[in-house]
């Protein structure tokens, strides 16, 4: 099908070639198009996505998904989470994408590869059973392209990478981007860092998160020319705020490690660090900023049952999802 031409009219868009929808309704995210599982072809159904689209998931597609177009939401029908059993793929010429509300594993890794423009993924949980990386930003970015203002708001990433830990496999790494937010989300249990700065991740903000039990909570780092990148890189004027850092079974709660330039204006402000395995802070490398960091104790209300909500009086009052 040709994308459909995209026409104002009053009281909503027109989607020549693909229906009416109601201006009201997509800005309510109320369901445009519905897909169950078994009921039809998920590739087929988000190609025919266009602009001002909701389209809606119910039950488990054991399948993998590539998106190369943009500017619809795909989220689970309300009252339930669907499920993506394979990879998903947001390409280069992916943009303005929503995913929102639905969980996503995969026996082959990343579980979610994003090289796309301004995509969010939202509400949602990203796991593989610790096969490998669960989201990967820019990943293989000198070919597959630079991602660009992608956020992560309100997710659990858990349970990711390879055990033993093999130093390669994280929650969240964010290898070419620019501009990547990730705000008040659980980050909690995964082999290796729970977010990875490397080696080209420009702009970052991460706040308002629980980063827990991961081999190692944040690392900052660069890479020469030569190996596995044809030029050197290096992670510059990321922010990491307001997040509870702890728990770090292999390295360290922040870290910062180059091995190439050093990156400059990384800051790391005002983070409830606590327990890390090797100490709490290895910035002994230059290229991070600390600042008003807290090593305290922050009482989840029940760590076991990956419940992070703080307990009153907690000395980490504020940090964490709000």
């Amino acid at each position: 099908m040709p994308p459909a031409a995209v026409v104002a009219v009053a009281g909503g868009v027109l989607l020549l070639g693909g229906g009416h929808v109601p201006a009201a309704a997509a800005a309510s995210g109320k369901c445009t198009r519905t897909l169950g599982a078994g009921s039809g072809n998920l590739q087929r159904f988000v190609r025919r996505l266009h602009r001002g689209d909701v389209g809606c998931l119910r039950g488990t597609f054991h399948t993998s998904l590539s998106i190369h177009g943009g500017g619809f939401r795909l989220k689970s029908v309300p009252g339930a989470r669907a499920t993506i059993d394979g990879v998903v793929f947001l390409a280069s010429s992916s943009h303005d994408v929503v995913l929102a509300h639905l969980r996503f594993r995969s026996n082959d890794t990343p579980t979610l590869r994003v090289n796309g423009r301004r995509i969010t993924i939202r509400g949602s949980e990203v796991t593989n059973d610790h096969r490998g990386i669960c989201v990967s930003i820019g990943g293989g970015f000198e070919r597959w392209g630079i991602a660009r203002g992608v956020a992560l708001q309100w997710d659990r990433i858990h349970d990711c990478g390879r055990l033993p830990a093999t130093n390669h496999d994280h929650g969240v790494y964010v290898e070419g981007a620019v501009g990547t937010v990730v705000s008040d989300s659980l980050i909690y249990d995964n082999a290796d860092r729970g977010i990875q700065f490397f080696p080209n991740a420009q702009r970052s903000v991460v706040t308002n998160n629980v980063i827990d039990g991961n081999g190692e909570g944040v690392i900052f780092s660069s890479e020469s020319a030569g190996g596995e990148y044809s030029a050197a890189y290096a992670s510059n004027n990321n922010l990491v705020t307001r997040n509870v850092i702890s728990n770090s079974l292999v390295r360290y709660n922040l870290e910062a490690w180059w091995g190439g330039p050093v990156g400059i204006g990384n800051v790391a402000k005002a983070n409830c660090l606590w327990n890390g395995a090797q100490g709490n802070l290895d910035l002994s490398a230059g290229g991070v900023l600390a600042i008003a960091n807290v090593v305290a104790n922050p009482g989840f209300v029940d760590r076991g049952a990956n419940d992070f909500q703080l307990k009153a009086g907690s000395p980490c009052a504020g940090m964490g999802p709000r």
